[in-house]
């Protein structure tokens, strides 16, 4: 019963001791230490205390008590000391908060493992729509004749199209680079549509009321659970202010943008990794066309930047005077040049 209890007191006084020595710690140096680092000099310092005091304590043992007072002062000190020496050798190699912490770590472990997981979702996909041998940086054959282009082309769609939003974006903003692409390439991604699925409207209601912090109700009149079209980044619904103005209401579909940043985050990593290991991806410079493509596609997915381009168009609408071209009335010869 008595070794339980000694058992169990050896834990609450090693965690004082760890306490005391932090502590300590702490206020000789006088700089703020994270809890992690505090407790590892802590620990640090309570290890070396043994061999301390018996470097310290002469032969034979001393049974003064003043003596023991001493030793045991100087033994904690020298300690104290130690610990200090490497945590000013480890602030000075890794400073303090430039680790992450156990949840970043989490975090990004559980990111790397979702972008991991996408990366060989994205390689699946090119390889199953004959794709694969582009990812290589062995020069091609075959892509000379109009055929063959067309072909690739179709592919190339297909794989875009089973990648995502990101990818058909992608996709869509490819056609309008007649500079850097074959006319056959241009020709096929028009052909992506951003079509999809509606989201029901219980998930577009925890949207609205996240966004607007308050109920939809206080907001809108009536709005329409339906949506009027519905695409792959958003949907828009037909709604009704309480003052009776109506108004259409654009909504981002929920987790877009987590999908969004982890496709492109993907995808200038594959930019990057062409460019280097294949001379059609030197030739185009696909980091750079990754990147303006990111940027625009954030651009996108910020409603702000549309409301205020829509702004700036309806002042200028609004403060343009209406002169007219001061014509008359057209008769038989119709009207003037320039008139309408």
């Amino acid at each position: 019963m008595q070794r339980l209890l000694g058992n169990l007191l050896i834990v609450p006084t090693l965690l004082v001791t760890v306490l005391l020595f932090g502590t300590v710690i702490r206020r000789l140096l006088g700089v703020r230490l994270g809890p992690v680092r505090t407790v590892a000099a802590a620990v640090l310092a309570l290890l070396v205390v043994g061999p301390i005091m018996q470097t310290l304590t002469p032969d034979p043992v001393p049974t003064d008590p003043a003596t023991i007072a001493l030793l045991l002062g100087l033994t904690v000190c020298c300690a104290s000391l130690v610990a200090m020496a490497v945590v000013v050798i480890a602030e000075a190699i890794v400073p303090d908060g430039s680790l992450p912490g156990p949840v970043e770590l989490l975090h990004g472990w559980r990111s790397r493992f979702a972008r991991t997981r996408r990366y060989g979702e994205i390689v699946r996909i090119a390889v199953r729509h004959g794709l694969g041998r582009f990812l290589r940086g062995r020069r091609h054959v075959g892509v000379a004749s109009s055929p063959s282009r067309r072909q690739l082309a179709r592919s190339v769609r297909r794989a875009l199209d089973d990648g995502g939003v990101t990818f058909v974006k992608l996709g869509q903003q490819l056609s309008t680079r007649r500079d850097l692409l074959p006319r056959e390439f241009v020709e096929e991604l028009t052909h992506l549509q951003d079509d999809a699925a509606p989201v029901d409207w219980a998930r577009i209601e925890e949207v609205l009321r996240a966004e607007l912090g308050r109920p939809v109700e206080e907001v809108f009149a009536s709005v329409d659970r339906l949506p009027l079209a519905a695409a792959s980044v958003a949907q828009v619904h037909a709604a009704t202010l309480t003052d009776g103005t109506e108004v259409v209401v654009k909504v981002q579909r929920p987790g877009i943008t987590r999908v969004v940043e982890r496709d492109l985050d993907i995808l200038g990593r594959l930019a990057r990794t062409l460019e280097v290991r294949t001379e059609w991806g030197r030739s185009l410079g696909l980091t750079t066309l990754a990147a303006g493509f990111a940027e625009a596609l954030r651009e996108e997915l910020d409603f702000t930047v549309e409301r205020d381009n829509l702004r700036a168009v309806g002042a200028a609408l609004t403060a343009a005077p209406d002169r007219g071209c001061g014509c008359r009335r057209p008769g038989r010869g119709g009207a003037p040049p320039g008139c309408w």
